[in-house]
């Protein structure tokens, strides 16, 4: 992947599930190290994370206050596949999944 990609794709991580099924995942924009600038003018405005294509969990993010990272605590228990997108107010949309 090229630097700009690098920035803008998600890497998606999960934790161990617990009792019931649920795993900490964490999506943070970046991958290798290269990770996406918040200012002004230059910022991921959201991150979607899907479970076998469908919507588990959003946020909105502002510039300046706060960086591409979502958090949340998905039932993968029957996932197959996790998905995340990411959206760059300059750069469009990024996306990357992972088997489980």
């Amino acid at each position: 992947m090229t630097e700009l990609e690098l920035k803008h794709s998600p890497e998606i991580k999960v934790g161990a599930a617990d009792a019931q099924g649920f795993s900490l995942v964490e999506v943070n924009i970046g991958q290798k190290g290269v990770i996406h600038p918040s200012v002004d003018n230059h910022w991921i405005y959201e991150i979607e994370l899907l479970a076998d294509g469908k919507k588990v969990a959003d946020v909105s993010l502002e510039p300046t206050t706060s960086r591409g990272f979502l958090a949340a605590r998905v039932n993968t228990k029957d996932v197959k596949i996790l998905s995340a997108i990411s959206r760059c107010n300059l750069h469009g949309e990024y996306s990357a999944s992972i088997k489980l």
